[in-house]
C-alpha cells in the first residue's frame, strides 16, 4: 500500500488501520494448566462403564482405567474414588447401595 493510500479516508483499509490503533495491546496470557488429580485423568478421556458393556468391552475399560492410573500416577486410595465417578447408569445405581456395605 503506498503512503498515499494509507491517509485516504475511503480505502477501507485506512478505517481498519484507524481502528487497530485504538485497541490497546493486551499481552496473551496463557491459561493455567489444572494440576487436579481428575483433571489430569479426564484429560485422558476414560471410558465410561455401562452396565449394559458386554464382558470383552468391560476387561478393555478396566485395562485402559488401570494404565490411566499409572501414567497419571494416582494413589490406591484415590483409584476407587474416580474409578465409581466413571460409572454409568445402573453400575452407578448399583455402586451407590454397594459402598456403604463393603
Amino acid at each position: 500500500m503506498t503512503p498515499e493510500a494509507s491517509r485516504d479516508k475511503t480505502n477501507p483499509n485506512y478505517w481498519r488501520n484507524e481502528l487497530m490503533k485504538r485497541i490497546p495491546y493486551i499481552p496473551h496470557e496463557p491459561t493455567p494448566k489444572s494440576n487436579k488429580l481428575v483433571d489430569r485423568v479426564a484429560c485422558c478421556n476414560p471410558k465410561i462403564y455401562n452396565v449394559n458393556s458386554v464382558l470383552v468391552e468391560l476387561k478393555e475399560q478396566i485395562r485402559g482405567m488401570e494404565h490411566i492410573f499409572v501414567v497419571v500416577e494416582v494413589s490406591e486410595e484415590q483409584k476407587m474414588n474416580i474409578w465409581t465417578f466413571y460409572l454409568a447408569r445402573k453400575a452407578n445405581i448399583w455402586w451407590s447401595a454397594m459402598k456403604d456395605k463393603l
